[in-house]
């Protein structure tokens, strides 16, 4: 939002038609006072003095175009387009720049709600008014481009270069475009000119640039440009495709981020690039030296939180106990830092200090659900049923989900309160179907301890048809529902994918109708022995490994596909959008995950401004997603946008997307058919 703003006032104060006389509303104490908040950030304080202004003169336009503004930045969009209203009653007739940028501002609105042609007709209108204005080209280049019409975005960036012939942004919008068509070599062209022109100055050629290369199969001139781009500063495009390019081709990318690490000894940014990458392909081995190196240089908290991670991977859970120590005693205010802890000290059985943790994280944040809901699954794990089941009525009481009714339910089950379970494991699988959703794990779980088996083995057939069940939640209700040897098969499968959460299977009691088996008690012992042993000899990154078919449901509504995932284990759904070119998240579901634990300080990378998908240049919040789960398939270190006035909680782009491997929508059984490479 600041950006959008900043830009209107460099637009402004560049105009010369309406002198500072004509325009005597804008200079009155309230307006002084909202800028003076801009200024500062704080959305607030300047919705508070336009609320003032509005009240003291009715007919101020200005007030209305700047409060359109900031309910648009907020998500109150019916607030927004009835300022934009006002403003365009109330603005001055001759003053072509205020109007223009209300009719551009209302454009952004309506396609924040999904109305494009209303959008367009916005658009259009601020650009009649205001014909020499790029940015108002950019806007509408950026609405043809979301709904696949390049040709008409490539017109309005083509005027903005009539009117500025080195126009990067025109540049950039033209070679994305051919991109888009799968015309790499005429896109590198226009890429190629933007490096010539601003190439110290501005990263995003590299990226793209890279980009191009990596799907020519070029690894070494993408590892090239990515590294280019990340020298100018950080380009989440470029951060990206180091993992994408270190996934194919892990050699290529390694050895020029050692040349970077080795010409900049005194910092650690390659360093710690080096570990990301090592990390991502598994190589734990080599991202603990990586870390360790640039913990060395900078003994900084995330830093130290990288190597407690990693040993943790490594099943060294005293060493990752003692490095997560170093983090928090650096920063005890970083949640992500107690929730490695809490998980460390799980797998060495240190109860005390595990719950140490989760009751200071609950005294931080007293009025957020997630804390409950965590304390509750260990206590439940640990056999303290009253406690868990008191704090799942505190979670259920500040969020109500499915999950918790769950969780609630199986506990008041185990203690013979039947009728009140039978009440949350209903309720469980009404949320879990709120609005046609199909049944997920949750509703099959609920079934079961209702006594209705039937029912959970038909929701179970019908998530593994769809492959919308992992593997290790198929051996525990088979394990549940006494079918021995399919949860062992499904537990094999499971470890044969990866699974090494050792600790956490031998407790689970889900699986306890089989713990006693002598084929679980060899299987296990088996696969931990190997991924021990895989430790000490990390994976070629190189190699091609095995290709598997996952198939994903999907759902269509109001024109919009949308897929349920989890991240960093907060059940979300994203929006599948082929045409984003990455990441980004609303404002309002990042500031939940930061109140629960789900992201935190050190997932926060910086703010910059970039080039979207669309052509459109933005300021966000850079942020590091650690896992992103759908359809069994997980991926880790996913850099995102935080966007404010998005409507999805999530769109999901090609910088995931294209990790994933090819990609299919069948329209006719709504699944989303991924050819995976292991």
């Amino acid at each position: 939002m600041k950006f959008r703003i900043l830009a209107l006032l460099t637009f402004l104060v560049a105009a010369a038609m309406v002198s500072a006389q004509d325009r005597k509303q804008m200079q009155t104490a309230n307006m002084s006072r909202a800028m003076e908040a801009y200024e500062n950030s704080d959305i607030e304080e300047m919705h508070k003095y336009l609320s003032y202004e509005e009240q003291n003169d009715p007919r101020n336009g200005y007030a209305y175009s700047w409060h359109a503004l900031v309910y648009y930045s907020n998500g109150e969009y019916g607030n927004a387009l009835k300022s934009s209203d006002m403003a365009l009653k109330y603005l001055p007739n001759k003053d072509k720049e205020y109007i223009s940028f209300t009719y551009s501002t209302r454009s952004d609105i309506y396609v924040a709600m999904g109305e494009t042609d209303n959008a367009l007709k916005a658009i259009t209108q601020a650009i009649k008014i205001k014909n020499d204005q790029t940015r108002l080209y950019q806007q509408r280049a950026e609405i043809y481009f979301d709904n696949n019409q390049y040709d008409l975005a490539d017109k309005d960036y083509r005027q903005m270069l009539k009117i500025d012939d080195n126009n990067y942004m025109a540049l950039m919008g033209l070679g994305r475009n051919e991109k888009e068509r799968g015309n790499c070599e005429k896109a590198m062209e226009y890429f190629n000119k933007v490096i010539l022109l601003y190439g110290k100055d501005y990263s995003s050629g590299y990226s793209f640039r890279a980009e191009c290369y990596l799907k020519m199969g070029a690894f070494n001139l993408a590892a090239d440009d990515v590294v280019s781009a990340l020298s100018v500063d950080y380009d989440r495009k470029a951060y990206y495709l180091m993992y994408q390019i270190a996934d194919s081709s892990y050699h290529d990318m390694a050895a020029r981020l050692r040349i970077q690490m080795n010409k900049y000894p005194n910092t650690t940014i390659w360093t710690n690039y080096l570990g990301h990458i090592s990390a991502s392909t598994k190589q734990y081995t080599k991202a603990l030296e990586y870390y360790q190196k640039a913990y060395q240089t900078d003994p900084q908290a995330y830093t130290a939180s990288y190597v407690a991670n990693t040993y943790n991977e490594l099943g060294q859970y005293h060493l990752a106990l003692h490095y997560v120590n170093k983090a928090i005693a650096e920063d005890t205010a970083e949640a992500s830092y107690r929730n490695t802890r809490i998980t460390t000290n799980y797998n060495l059985d240190n109860k005390t200090e595990l719950f140490n943790d989760l009751d200071f994280s609950i005294s931080q944040y007293p009025n957020y659900y997630y804390g409950y809901n965590h304390r509750g699954w260990y206590k439940a794990l640990y056999g303290d049923l009253d406690g868990a089941a008191e704090d799942y009525t505190s979670s259920i009481v500040l969020n109500e989900n499915a999950d918790t009714y769950l969780h609630r339910g199986r506990i008041q089950r185990a203690q013979g309160q039947n009728a009140s379970a039978r009440r949350d494991l209903q309720k469980s699988i009404q949320l879990d179907t709120a609005g046609g959703d199909r049944p997920s794990t949750t509703s099959m779980y609920a079934y079961y301890h209702l006594g209705n088996r039937a029912m959970a083995q038909k929701i179970f057939d019908s998530l593994m048809n769809a492959d919308a069940i992992t593997l290790y939640d198929a051996a525990c209700i088979q394990s549940l529902m006494g079918n021995t040897a399919q949860a062992i098969s499904y537990l094999r499968k499971d470890f044969e994918q990866g699974e090494y959460q050792f600790n956490h299977i031998r407790r689970d009691s889900d699986l306890d109708n089989i713990r006693n088996e002598q084929e679980f008690k060899d299987l296990v012992a088996s696969y931990e022995r190997q991924w021990r042993a895989s430790l000490e000899t990390p994976a070629d990154a190189t190699s091609t490994g095995n290709q598997r078919i996952v198939e994903v449901p999907f759902e269509r509504t109001g024109g919009v596909t949308s897929v349920k995932c989890t991240i960093n284990g907060l059940p979300l759904h994203f929006i599948f959008d082929t045409g984003a070119a990455d990441v980004s998240l609303s404002s309002v579901e990042a500031a939940f995950m930061f109140k629960n634990g789900y992201l935190s300080a050190k997932d926060v990378v910086g703010r910059r401004n970039y080039l979207t998908a669309s052509g459109d240049v933005v300021e966000g919040t850079v942020i590091t997603l650690r896992e992103i789960n759908f359809g069994g398939l997980t991926l880790t270190n996913v850099r995102a946008s935080v966007t404010k006035g998005q409507s999805a909680p999530l769109l999901l782009g090609q910088t995931v997307l294209s990790r994933l491997g090819k990609i299919e929508i069948d329209n006719t059984r709504n699944v989303l058919k991924i050819t995976h490479q292991e």
